[in-house]
Protein backbone atom coordinates (compact mmCIF):
# COMPACT_ATOMS: atom_id res chain seq x y z
CA UNK A 1 0.00 0.00 0.00
CA UNK A 2 1.62 3.52 -0.97
CA UNK A 3 0.10 6.21 0.62
CA UNK A 4 0.70 8.57 -2.15
CA UNK A 5 -1.96 6.46 -4.47
CA UNK A 6 -5.09 7.81 -1.91
CA UNK A 7 -7.73 9.99 -3.39
CA UNK A 8 -9.69 12.04 -1.70
CA UNK A 9 -13.15 10.92 -0.41
CA UNK A 10 -15.39 10.35 -3.58
CA UNK A 11 -18.23 12.86 -3.45
CA UNK A 12 -21.06 9.87 -3.09
CA UNK A 13 -19.12 8.54 -0.04
CA UNK A 14 -19.30 11.91 1.25
CA UNK A 15 -22.79 12.14 0.67
CA UNK A 16 -23.56 8.58 2.45
CA UNK A 17 -21.43 9.77 5.52
CA UNK A 18 -23.10 13.37 5.82
CA UNK A 19 -26.58 11.17 5.27
CA UNK A 20 -25.60 8.64 8.71
CA UNK A 21 -23.90 11.59 10.13
CA UNK A 22 -26.64 13.84 10.05
CA UNK A 23 -28.95 12.02 12.68
CA UNK A 24 -26.08 12.21 15.34
CA UNK A 25 -25.02 15.36 15.21
CA UNK A 26 -23.70 17.02 18.12
CA UNK A 27 -21.78 20.37 17.97
CA UNK A 28 -18.24 19.85 19.40
CA UNK A 29 -18.12 16.01 19.07
CA UNK A 30 -16.10 13.92 16.44
CA UNK A 31 -17.88 11.17 14.86
CA UNK A 32 -16.01 7.95 12.79
CA UNK A 33 -16.84 6.73 9.70
CA UNK A 34 -15.22 4.90 7.30
CA UNK A 35 -14.73 3.46 3.58
CA UNK A 36 -13.35 0.52 1.62
CA UNK A 37 -11.18 1.43 -1.39
CA UNK A 38 -8.67 -0.07 -3.52
CA UNK A 39 -4.88 1.18 -3.68
CA UNK A 40 -2.93 -1.33 -5.83
CA UNK A 41 -4.83 -4.16 -6.08
CA UNK A 42 -5.33 -4.08 -2.07
CA UNK A 43 -8.43 -3.05 0.08
CA UNK A 44 -8.06 -0.86 1.75
CA UNK A 45 -10.35 0.94 4.59
CA UNK A 46 -10.04 4.65 5.64
CA UNK A 47 -11.30 6.06 8.61
CA UNK A 48 -12.71 9.54 8.15
CA UNK A 49 -13.57 11.93 11.32
CA UNK A 50 -16.65 14.03 10.88
CA UNK A 51 -17.23 17.28 13.17
CA UNK A 52 -20.10 20.01 13.00
CA UNK A 53 -18.94 23.21 14.43
CA UNK A 54 -21.18 26.15 13.92
CA UNK A 55 -23.95 24.58 11.66
CA UNK A 56 -21.55 23.42 9.39
CA UNK A 57 -20.08 19.98 8.28
CA UNK A 58 -16.53 18.78 8.12
CA UNK A 59 -14.87 15.95 7.00
CA UNK A 60 -11.77 14.38 6.97
CA UNK A 61 -9.48 11.54 5.96
CA UNK A 62 -7.47 10.51 8.92
CA UNK A 63 -6.71 6.71 9.35
CA UNK A 64 -5.79 4.25 6.14
CA UNK A 65 -5.55 0.54 6.71
CA UNK A 66 -4.83 -2.04 4.22
CA UNK A 67 -6.12 -5.65 4.82
CA UNK A 68 -2.39 -6.98 4.23
CA UNK A 69 -0.23 -4.42 5.44
CA UNK A 70 1.50 -4.68 8.50
CA UNK A 71 1.39 -0.73 9.07
CA UNK A 72 -0.99 2.04 8.84
CA UNK A 73 -1.01 5.41 8.14
CA UNK A 74 -2.54 8.33 10.52
CA UNK A 75 -2.60 11.81 9.70
CA UNK A 76 -4.04 14.62 12.32
CA UNK A 77 -5.24 11.74 14.87
CA UNK A 78 -3.89 10.95 18.45
CA UNK A 79 -5.13 8.44 21.25
CA UNK A 80 -5.34 9.69 24.20
CA UNK A 81 -6.56 8.20 27.85
CA UNK A 82 -9.81 9.90 26.75
CA UNK A 83 -10.25 8.43 23.30
CA UNK A 84 -8.88 10.04 19.97
CA UNK A 85 -8.39 13.14 19.56
CA UNK A 86 -8.73 14.85 15.98
CA UNK A 87 -7.18 17.71 15.16
CA UNK A 88 -8.88 20.72 12.81
CA UNK A 89 -6.46 23.35 12.67
CA UNK A 90 -6.25 23.24 8.93
CA UNK A 91 -10.08 23.79 8.47
CA UNK A 92 -9.86 26.99 10.79
CA UNK A 93 -11.47 25.41 13.64
CA UNK A 94 -9.10 26.09 15.62
CA UNK A 95 -6.29 29.05 16.36
CA UNK A 96 -3.68 26.91 17.99
CA UNK A 97 -1.82 23.71 15.93
CA UNK A 98 -1.64 20.79 17.65
CA UNK A 99 1.63 18.60 18.71
CA UNK A 100 0.41 15.93 16.09
CA UNK A 101 -0.72 18.31 13.31
CA UNK A 102 1.61 18.57 10.81
CA UNK A 103 -0.52 18.26 7.34
CA UNK A 104 1.41 14.46 6.71
CA UNK A 105 0.74 11.29 7.01
CA UNK A 106 3.06 9.48 9.41
CA UNK A 107 3.09 5.80 9.96
CA UNK A 108 2.00 3.33 12.87
CA UNK A 109 1.58 -0.48 13.34
CA UNK A 110 -1.23 -1.77 12.02
CA UNK A 111 -3.11 -2.39 15.02
CA UNK A 112 -3.16 1.17 16.26
CA UNK A 113 -5.11 4.20 14.87
CA UNK A 114 -8.31 2.16 14.19
CA UNK A 115 -11.01 3.78 16.28
CA UNK A 116 -14.52 1.80 15.75
CA UNK A 117 -15.91 3.29 12.78
CA UNK A 118 -18.99 1.63 10.69
CA UNK A 119 -18.19 1.03 7.28
CA UNK A 120 -20.43 2.68 5.09
CA UNK A 121 -19.63 0.82 1.83
CA UNK A 122 -19.29 -3.13 2.73
CA UNK A 123 -20.05 -4.58 -0.67
CA UNK A 124 -17.03 -2.45 -2.09
CA UNK A 125 -15.06 -6.20 -0.81
CA UNK A 126 -16.98 -8.33 -2.88
CA UNK A 127 -15.50 -7.21 -5.89
CA UNK A 128 -12.03 -8.72 -5.11
CA UNK A 129 -12.17 -12.63 -5.67
CA UNK A 130 -10.94 -13.57 -2.22
CA UNK A 131 -14.25 -11.86 -0.76
CA UNK A 132 -16.75 -12.64 -3.18
CA UNK A 133 -18.99 -15.18 -0.80
CA UNK A 134 -17.81 -13.68 2.13
CA UNK A 135 -21.24 -12.23 2.77
CA UNK A 136 -19.26 -9.31 4.69
CA UNK A 137 -22.47 -7.09 4.32
CA UNK A 138 -24.28 -9.57 7.03
CA UNK A 139 -21.15 -8.78 9.39
CA UNK A 140 -22.51 -6.29 12.19
CA UNK A 141 -19.48 -5.48 13.65
CA UNK A 142 -16.85 -2.70 12.99
CA UNK A 143 -14.05 -4.95 12.75
CA UNK A 144 -14.46 -5.74 9.06
CA UNK A 145 -10.70 -6.49 8.80
CA UNK A 146 -10.62 -9.03 11.43
CA UNK A 147 -13.22 -11.02 9.72
CA UNK A 148 -11.89 -10.86 6.11
CA UNK A 149 -8.40 -11.96 7.73
CA UNK A 150 -9.91 -14.59 9.13
CA UNK A 151 -12.18 -15.73 6.51
CA UNK A 152 -9.43 -15.92 3.82
CA UNK A 153 -7.76 -18.75 6.25
CA UNK A 154 -10.87 -19.92 7.39
CA UNK A 155 -13.77 -19.92 4.92
CA UNK A 156 -15.94 -21.64 7.08
CA UNK A 157 -16.83 -18.26 8.69
CA UNK A 158 -19.06 -17.52 5.96
CA UNK A 159 -20.96 -20.35 7.31
CA UNK A 160 -21.57 -19.04 10.94
CA UNK A 161 -22.97 -15.38 9.11
CA UNK A 162 -25.30 -17.17 7.68
CA UNK A 163 -26.56 -19.36 10.55
CA UNK A 164 -26.71 -16.01 12.46
CA UNK A 165 -23.51 -16.65 14.67
CA UNK A 166 -21.98 -13.29 13.56
CA UNK A 167 -20.24 -12.71 16.53
CA UNK A 168 -18.58 -16.12 16.60
CA UNK A 169 -17.53 -15.89 13.15
CA UNK A 170 -13.62 -14.99 14.22
CA UNK A 171 -13.59 -17.29 16.36
CA UNK A 172 -10.77 -19.70 15.23
CA UNK A 173 -10.57 -22.79 17.78
CA UNK A 174 -14.48 -23.12 16.62
CA UNK A 175 -13.52 -22.62 12.96
CA UNK A 176 -10.99 -25.06 13.28
CA UNK A 177 -13.72 -27.41 14.70
CA UNK A 178 -15.86 -26.70 12.26
CA UNK A 179 -13.76 -27.22 9.57
CA UNK A 180 -12.67 -31.18 10.52
CA UNK A 181 -15.39 -32.28 12.21
CA UNK A 182 -18.92 -32.19 10.42
CA UNK A 183 -20.70 -34.18 13.20
CA UNK A 184 -19.65 -30.31 15.31
CA UNK A 185 -21.26 -28.53 11.90
CA UNK A 186 -24.67 -30.20 12.42
CA UNK A 187 -24.59 -29.83 16.53
CA UNK A 188 -23.99 -26.09 14.88
CA UNK A 189 -27.22 -26.02 13.31
CA UNK A 190 -29.24 -28.24 15.74
CA UNK A 191 -28.28 -25.11 18.35
CA UNK A 192 -27.87 -22.22 16.36
CA UNK A 193 -31.14 -20.04 17.45
CA UNK A 194 -29.87 -21.01 20.98
CA UNK A 195 -26.38 -19.50 20.27
CA UNK A 196 -27.50 -16.72 17.58
CA UNK A 197 -27.79 -14.19 20.19
CA UNK A 198 -25.03 -12.77 22.49
CA UNK A 199 -27.04 -9.93 24.05
CA UNK A 200 -31.13 -10.28 23.56
CA UNK A 201 -32.94 -13.24 25.07
CA UNK A 202 -30.11 -15.79 24.63
CA UNK A 203 -26.71 -15.46 27.11
CA UNK A 204 -23.87 -15.85 25.33
CA UNK A 205 -21.92 -18.94 25.40
CA UNK A 206 -18.05 -18.68 24.92
CA UNK A 207 -16.47 -21.15 22.61
CA UNK A 208 -15.14 -23.77 25.43
CA UNK A 209 -18.86 -23.83 26.86
CA UNK A 210 -19.90 -24.74 23.60
CA UNK A 211 -17.09 -27.17 22.98
CA UNK A 212 -17.53 -28.75 26.40
CA UNK A 213 -21.59 -29.32 25.39
CA UNK A 214 -20.62 -30.91 22.26
CA UNK A 215 -18.27 -33.41 23.68
CA UNK A 216 -20.09 -34.09 26.88
CA UNK A 217 -23.60 -33.72 25.71
CA UNK A 218 -24.27 -31.66 28.09
CA UNK A 219 -27.07 -28.25 27.73
CA UNK A 220 -25.67 -25.39 26.59
CA UNK A 221 -26.96 -24.03 29.98
CA UNK A 222 -25.40 -26.89 31.97
CA UNK A 223 -22.16 -26.34 30.16
CA UNK A 224 -22.21 -22.69 30.79
CA UNK A 225 -23.04 -22.92 34.62
CA UNK A 226 -20.45 -25.81 34.97
CA UNK A 227 -17.62 -23.53 33.70
CA UNK A 228 -18.51 -21.28 35.68
CA UNK A 229 -18.65 -23.58 38.41
CA UNK A 230 -14.88 -24.59 37.44
CA UNK A 231 -13.71 -20.82 37.53
CA UNK A 232 -15.10 -20.57 40.83
CA UNK A 233 -13.13 -23.21 41.60
CA UNK A 234 -9.12 -22.75 40.55
CA UNK A 235 -10.18 -19.07 42.45
CA UNK A 236 -11.49 -20.78 45.46
CA UNK A 237 -8.33 -20.19 48.29
CA UNK A 238 -9.42 -23.64 49.77
CA UNK A 239 -8.91 -25.58 46.31
CA UNK A 240 -5.46 -23.47 45.33
CA UNK A 241 -3.85 -24.08 48.86
CA UNK A 242 -5.18 -27.44 49.70
CA UNK A 243 -7.45 -29.40 47.71
CA UNK A 244 -5.62 -28.63 44.32
CA UNK A 245 -1.91 -31.04 46.09
CA UNK A 246 -4.94 -33.98 45.70
CA UNK A 247 -7.47 -33.28 43.09
CA UNK A 248 -5.70 -31.96 39.67
CA UNK A 249 -7.13 -30.09 37.35
CA UNK A 250 -8.32 -32.74 35.17
CA UNK A 251 -10.72 -34.30 38.05
CA UNK A 252 -12.46 -31.10 38.01
CA UNK A 253 -15.40 -32.41 36.68
CA UNK A 254 -15.76 -35.53 39.13
CA UNK A 255 -14.67 -33.62 42.26
CA UNK A 256 -17.71 -30.98 41.55
CA UNK A 257 -20.11 -33.87 40.80
CA UNK A 258 -19.00 -35.75 44.05
CA UNK A 259 -19.64 -32.38 46.40
CA UNK A 260 -22.55 -31.80 44.98
CA UNK A 261 -24.01 -35.23 45.52
CA UNK A 262 -22.61 -34.88 48.89
CA UNK A 263 -24.36 -31.64 49.40
CA UNK A 264 -21.11 -29.88 50.79
CA UNK A 265 -18.27 -27.81 49.47
CA UNK A 266 -14.99 -27.18 48.86
CA UNK A 267 -13.99 -25.82 52.27
CA UNK A 268 -15.45 -28.39 54.11
CA UNK A 269 -13.38 -30.58 51.68
CA UNK A 270 -10.53 -28.91 52.10
CA UNK A 271 -11.07 -29.45 55.90
CA UNK A 272 -11.00 -33.31 55.27
CA UNK A 273 -7.95 -33.25 53.27
CA UNK A 274 -6.06 -31.58 55.96
CA UNK A 275 -7.20 -33.74 58.45
CA UNK A 276 -5.84 -37.10 56.34
CA UNK A 277 -3.39 -35.43 55.91
CA UNK A 278 -2.46 -34.78 59.68
CA UNK A 279 -3.37 -38.74 59.76
CA UNK A 280 -0.92 -39.63 57.35
CA UNK A 281 -3.13 -41.14 54.99
CA UNK A 282 -2.66 -41.97 51.34
CA UNK A 283 -5.12 -39.89 49.16
CA UNK A 284 -3.80 -41.20 46.20
CA UNK A 285 -6.10 -43.87 46.62
CA UNK A 286 -9.52 -42.97 45.03
CA UNK A 287 -11.08 -44.65 48.32
CA UNK A 288 -9.37 -41.51 50.25
CA UNK A 289 -10.16 -38.78 47.87
CA UNK A 290 -13.33 -39.72 47.61
CA UNK A 291 -15.47 -41.62 50.25
CA UNK A 292 -17.68 -44.26 49.33
CA UNK A 293 -20.98 -42.65 49.86
CA UNK A 294 -23.23 -45.08 51.05
CA UNK A 295 -21.05 -44.65 54.21
CA UNK A 296 -20.73 -40.58 54.49
CA UNK A 297 -23.69 -37.81 55.20
CA UNK A 298 -21.15 -34.60 54.31
CA UNK A 299 -17.82 -36.94 54.09
CA UNK A 300 -15.65 -39.30 56.00
CA UNK A 301 -11.90 -39.36 57.94
CA UNK A 302 -10.60 -42.97 57.67
CA UNK A 303 -8.16 -44.05 60.36
CA UNK A 304 -6.69 -47.28 59.67
CA UNK A 305 -3.99 -47.94 63.03
CA UNK A 306 -4.60 -48.02 66.52
CA UNK A 307 -1.18 -45.29 66.60
CA UNK A 308 -3.37 -43.14 64.18
CA UNK A 309 -6.59 -43.48 66.94
CA UNK A 310 -4.04 -42.94 70.33
CA UNK A 311 -2.33 -40.14 68.50
CA UNK A 312 -5.65 -37.94 68.11
CA UNK A 313 -6.36 -38.50 71.86
CA UNK A 314 -3.12 -38.27 73.07
CA UNK A 315 -3.06 -34.55 71.17
CA UNK A 316 -6.16 -33.53 71.53
CA UNK A 317 -5.91 -29.95 73.15
CA UNK A 318 -3.34 -29.38 70.33
CA UNK A 319 -5.24 -30.97 67.05
CA UNK A 320 -6.03 -28.81 64.56
CA UNK A 321 -9.41 -26.54 64.29
CA UNK A 322 -10.13 -29.19 61.38
CA UNK A 323 -10.18 -31.81 63.62
CA UNK A 324 -12.15 -30.46 66.55
CA UNK A 325 -14.69 -29.44 64.17
CA UNK A 326 -15.12 -33.26 63.23
CA UNK A 327 -15.38 -32.62 59.30
CA UNK A 328 -17.60 -34.38 57.40
CA UNK A 329 -19.68 -35.88 60.80
CA UNK A 330 -22.24 -38.68 59.88
CA UNK A 331 -25.32 -37.83 61.74
CA UNK A 332 -25.60 -41.79 62.56
CA UNK A 333 -22.38 -43.51 63.39
CA UNK A 334 -21.99 -46.02 60.66
CA UNK A 335 -19.35 -49.15 60.54
CA UNK A 336 -17.51 -49.88 56.96
CA UNK A 337 -14.54 -51.79 56.20
CA UNK A 338 -11.44 -51.26 54.41
CA UNK A 339 -8.69 -53.91 53.74
CA UNK A 340 -10.79 -56.52 55.65
CA UNK A 341 -10.93 -54.00 58.64
CA UNK A 342 -13.59 -52.21 59.90
CA UNK A 343 -14.09 -48.52 60.43
CA UNK A 344 -15.95 -46.56 63.07
CA UNK A 345 -17.27 -43.01 60.97
CA UNK A 346 -17.63 -40.94 64.46
CA UNK A 347 -16.12 -37.20 65.47
CA UNK A 348 -13.21 -36.51 67.52
CA UNK A 349 -15.23 -35.81 70.18
CA UNK A 350 -16.73 -39.03 70.66
CA UNK A 351 -13.59 -40.27 70.19
CA UNK A 352 -13.55 -41.71 73.87
CA UNK A 353 -16.97 -42.73 74.06
CA UNK A 354 -16.21 -45.18 70.65
CA UNK A 355 -13.35 -46.63 72.21
CA UNK A 356 -15.27 -47.47 75.54
CA UNK A 357 -17.21 -50.16 72.84
CA UNK A 358 -15.20 -52.78 71.47
CA UNK A 359 -12.34 -50.22 70.59
CA UNK A 360 -9.53 -52.75 69.13
CA UNK A 361 -12.02 -54.10 66.86
CA UNK A 362 -12.45 -50.68 64.92
CA UNK A 363 -10.65 -48.26 63.37
CA UNK A 364 -11.64 -44.48 64.36
CA UNK A 365 -10.73 -41.16 63.11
Amino acid sequence: MNIENLKPIPAYIAKRIRNKDIKSWQNGSVRFYAYFAKIKDELVKITVACKSYKNQWFCKQVAVHGVHSEICYVKDLEYTMMGYSVGWYSHGLTDKQKYYENGKWETAKDKYYDPDAEVVNKKFALKFDAYKYSVIGKYPYYNVFKYLRTYEQYPQAEYFIKLGLQHLATNKTLLRKAGKDKNFRKWLVKYAKQLCNECGNYPYFSAQVMLSAYKTEMTLLEAQKFDREKKELLENYSYTHTVSNVISSKEIGTFLNYIKKQNTNVNSYADYVKACTYLGLDMTLPKNRYPPPTTLNVGTIYGRTNTQRQKLLRTKKNAPSYINNSLWLHKNMKACSTNGKPILLCSYRTVRQTLSVKASSFHTV
